[in-house]
């Protein structure tokens, strides 16, 4: 018989693509069209990595409420629906149609209606010495509109209302949500010639949920650069660490707009605050909304917070990204072999796995678990008995916290006698895990030299 897993895909038929893709483009016009849910779906199943989606039509008479909607809506539909998907907006650059640059593409998604509206693009890459475009049919309705390319020199140079030549925004920007791409795609739309971008780092990222697994301000900056770039070239962008909540907006006097999210929406009238006060002008304040969940400290949301970076780096967790991944693995949307989770080279260093769990809570059995699939188990709990050895760092310090008194007539500490003094006491318990932990840490490390 066949597997259980093998009989429900057969059951199934039609869930996956045949032939997916990599990198792929999709049409959509600009305003939005009843077609959309099903274009951008058939469209998603059919695209393993990065989905670019090009919105057509006459940007010029749009307002930015309006293009923030329209944006909104494709950016939500897509990261509910396929949260792993690395989804990115082309939007018009200037005299140029950005679709046609987009070294990186391999296909176009389309309807067999659309097909000569894409003949000028497909001709235009050719030119360019650009490699030719797979043109994959997928089964979904195409509008009127898209029956014809939606492109040329002249729309393009159109923009919507409300544009700045010197824009300033700020982030941690780690590993990029929908809410962190409507915020870029709102940012590049405003400025015309420049685009600072402030990425948090030091102690702005100190309260950060699991801080541990932000990905390092190098690489940060490097997917910023490639997103904008891929998103709207022609534009001058500046992508600069930021270590007050502040950075360049207070000092820079050609910066004209500032863009902020709901959430931030505070911190935007504390920059023109501060620029007053140093007599600059004050800078516009572009209000951006959210796409659907935001980033929360709260736990307790735990995998619902579909698009924070919280919820990303809590889908990092358990997941070994790292040396024998094949290229193109992806978590949340990113490519590329990047070591997540653990940060030491598998020859130098096993991979760790922290078990913890109150009493009861069932660490002994999946350590017993881990085991049999080959893990090497260190008990940290036998470890700390081992901490109060005579000879080890730890005794001599607890003899001078809480006297002779714990000290057996062997000459090794009583455990007992040093557990009536401790418990009951948060004090006192706080000043024997100063002592006992860091040994028990530095026995956990020499265990795992040796293997």
């Amino acid at each position: 018989p066949l597997p259980p897993l093998l009989l429900l895909l057969l059951l199934l038929p039609g869930t996956m693509p045949s032939a997916a893709v990599t990198t792929a483009l999709v049409r959509l016009p600009l305003s939005p069209s009843p077609h959309d849910a099903e274009r951008l779906t058939t469209a998603a199943r059919a695209t393993t990595e990065r989905l670019y989606v090009s919105l057509e039509g006459d940007w010029s008479g749009v307002s930015r409420e309006s293009v923030q909607h329209r944006l909104l809506g494709v950016l939500e539909s897509l990261s509910s629906a396929h949260p792993d998907l690395d989804a990115r907006l082309v939007l018009p650059s200037k005299g140029a149609w950005v679709a046609e640059h987009i070294c990186e593409l391999e296909a176009v998604l389309s309807s067999p209606a659309e097909s000569g509206a894409l003949d000028a693009m497909f001709r235009q890459r050719k030119a360019m010495g650009l490699h030719t475009l797979d043109n994959v049919h997928m089964d979904a309705p195409c509008c009127d509109s898209l029956k014809a390319l939606g492109w040329d020199e002249q729309t393009c140079q159109k923009l919507p209302e409300g544009s700045y030549g010197a824009v300033v925004l700020g982030g941690t920007f780690d590993r990029l949500h929908g809410g962190h791409k409507l915020l870029l795609a709102m940012s590049c739309l405003a400025a015309t010639k420049r685009l600072l971008v402030g990425v948090s780092e030091g102690p702005l990222l100190t309260d950060k949920t699991l801080g541990d697994v932000l990905l390092p301000f190098a690489q940060r900056q490097e997917r910023l650069s490639h997103y904008l770039a891929s998103t709207r070239p022609g534009i001058q962008y500046e992508i600069v660490p930021i270590e007050d909540p502040f950075g360049p907006s207070i000092v820079d006097e050609a910066l004209e707009c500032i863009v902020v999210s709901k959430e931030t929406e505070k911190g935007g009238a504390s920059v023109n605050r501060r620029r007053a006060a140093k007599g600059m002008r004050e800078l516009a304040i572009d209000v951006v909304g959210l796409v659907g969940a935001e980033e929360s400290s709260d736990s307790s949301k735990g995998e619902e917070d579909k698009l924070s970076s919280t919820g990303s780096r809590k889908r990092v967790l358990g997941r070994f990204c790292g040396e024998g991944i094949p290229a193109g693995y992806r978590v949340g949307g990113e490519e590329g072999c990047v070591d997540f989770v653990r940060r030491t080279d598998k020859s130098s260093m096993p991979y760790v796995i922290g078990l913890t769990g109150g009493i009861a809570a069932g660490k002994t059995t999946v350590s017993h678990v881990l085991k049999e699939q080959g893990a090497y188990v260190i008990d940290c709990d036998k470890l700390g008995h081992k901490a109060y050895a005579k000879g080890l760092a730890a005794y001599a310090k607890l003899v001078e916290a809480f006297g002779e008194g714990i000290v057996s007539e062997g000459g090794e500490i009583d455990r007992r006698a040093l557990g009536g003094l401790v418990f009951g006491s948060d004090d006192k318990m706080k000043v024997l895990t100063d002592i006992v932990w860091p040994v028990i840490r530095s026995l956990a490390a020499a265990e795992m030299s040796e293997r």
